[in-house]
């Protein structure tokens, strides 16, 4: 008996040297990831320290607020609030909007094999696939290759004007927001749709992007390449303080679109399309598929919470009395206050290079 509990004690004391020396590899690991900017593999490593959490599924309510418990009943639930929210009425009274009279120099021809090789590579790795099964880093495994295979695919789409009956399918994921989960509406839903046909996607909004950038208003500034919504925030504020400073009257008018992108009607969309002169083939191909107002007690939140990150990423407790500055240094950190102040006077810098019809730049001078 002896000789047993001699043994287990020097099992334990095995595994508590193993278990150190992995939560050491891995506290390292994040370190050097955070020190290169790759958040995706501390947020990784951190998930992997912490462990494993499983939220337990929540019954759900209907329409009326009635809640769900059996599973089949609370599937129909979902189809029903994801087919109400993707299949909403056309608009009672729509525009008329006219076509323009001229077709952009879009390209409309067959994808080429460079197209397709740009395209392969502006793919994100560690993506979801889609109904095919199809990853990114499988067409990134050897891109030249990949492209080969596609041309043929591609050439036929164009020509036929018809996708594969995977890409037109999609697995919906439904991912919690804020409030009651409880309620369908909490929930944001997100179609993984098939990599192929994203690869094809891109390739038609490459040839898009630059012909119709010049004529989206200088206002328009999410979604399109070296345009953040940052400069459009910097704006705003400054024309709040100046309004205050000069005691000038100010109407500012917030308008937030419920479900917007979800809500939006295609018919409307491909004739504003044409309006813009995107060519109708184009057309049919594409139917068939940092300023914040940053206060003390925010910078002090945030900085809060790093601490706690790092000292849960070290495993070190409060009795180990380690102070926030030794901290710092063993993890080659630096305030939070002044991160954000170099981040401000990056895009400052960024902002004061623009050209002079900047509107950024306008409004600072």
């Amino acid at each position: 008996m002896e000789q047993y509990n001699l043994a287990a004690k020097e099992v334990k004391v095995s595994i508590k040297k193993d278990k150190e020396s992995f939560t050491k590899t891995l506290a390292e690991k994040a370190e050097k990831a955070a020190t290169a900017g790759h958040i995706k593999i501390v947020y990784q490593t951190t998930k992997t320290l912490v462990g494993k959490y499983t939220r337990s599924e929540m019954p759900v309510k209907d329409a009326g607020g009635k809640a769900i418990f059996e599973k089949d009943a609370q599937a129909a639930r979902w189809i029903e609030h994801f087919t109400s929210l993707l299949n909403r009425p056309p608009p009672t009274n729509p525009p008329e909007i006219l076509e323009a009279r001229r077709d952009l120099p879009i390209n409309c021809d067959t994808p080429s094999h460079r197209e397709i090789v740009d395209a392969i590579k502006q793919l994100n790795q560690g993506k979801a696939a889609g109904p095919d099964l199809i990853p990114p880093e499988a067409l990134k495994a050897d891109v030249d290759t990949t492209a080969t295979f596609l041309c043929p695919l591609f050439a036929k789409v164009c020509t036929s004007g018809k996708y594969p009956i995977d890409w037109k399918e999609g697995h919906l994921v439904k991912i919690p927001k804020k409030g009651d989960l409880s309620r369908c509406e909490n929930y944001r839903g997100i179609t993984l749709l098939s990599i192929p046909g994203k690869v094809f996607n891109r390739v038609l909004l490459n040839r898009i992007k630059s012909a119709t950038d010049p004529k989206l208003r200088d206002e328009q500034a999410g979604f399109r390449s070296n345009r953040s919504t940052t400069d459009q925030i910097a704006t705003l504020r400054i024309i709040v303080e100046q309004s205050l400073e000069w005691n000038s009257p100010l109407i500012v008018n917030f308008l937030d679109y419920e479900k917007a992108f979800d809500s939006i009607d295609r018919e409307l969309l491909w004739k504003i399309m044409r309006n813009y002169g995107i060519p109708e083939k184009i057309s049919v191909l594409l139917y068939g598929c940092e300023a914040w107002n940053a206060s003390t007690m925010c910078i002090k939140r945030i900085q809060v919470f790093i601490n706690w990150c790092l000292r849960r990423i070290l495993r070190i407790k409060w009795t180990d009395k380690i102070s926030n500055e030794s901290l710092w240094e063993r993890t080659r950190q630096i305030p939070a206050g002044d991160e954000i102040g170099r981040l401000r006077w990056r895009w400052i810098g960024h902002t004061l290079r623009k050209p002079c019809g900047s509107i950024t730049k306008n409004v600072l001078d």
